[in-house]
């Protein structure tokens, strides 16, 4: 079957000595103790999480169920549309 490449925003964070790289569309995030390894072990878990979705038939149920809208028969990820650092009050 013919694959098509998305594009899906991933953020990068490091926790102590860990690189994370977390997907808000895929709701899902991977680790290493570098970034490149974060990178790759993130890109090898979205690639058998979205096999395993086609080998179960369930992408279209579990991508919508993510906030994923299906355009002219193709499942898009959310757009994100804005990112900010927001100061919020907490108790200290």
């Amino acid at each position: 079957m013919k694959k098509r490449q998305l594009s899906i925003p991933v953020e990068f964070f490091k926790e102590g000595k860990y690189f994370i790289a977390y997907s808000l569309p895929l709701d899902f995030s991977a680790c290493g103790e570098t970034f490149e390894e974060a990178r790759k072990n993130f890109a090898e878990a979205a690639h058998i999480f979205f096999d395993e979705l086609e080998a179960k038939g369930t992408q279209d149920e579990v991508l919508l169920g993510l906030g994923w809208q299906k355009i002219k028969k193709i499942l898009q990820p959310p757009v994100r549309i804005s990112e900010e650092d927001m100061k919020i009050p907490c108790p200290a």
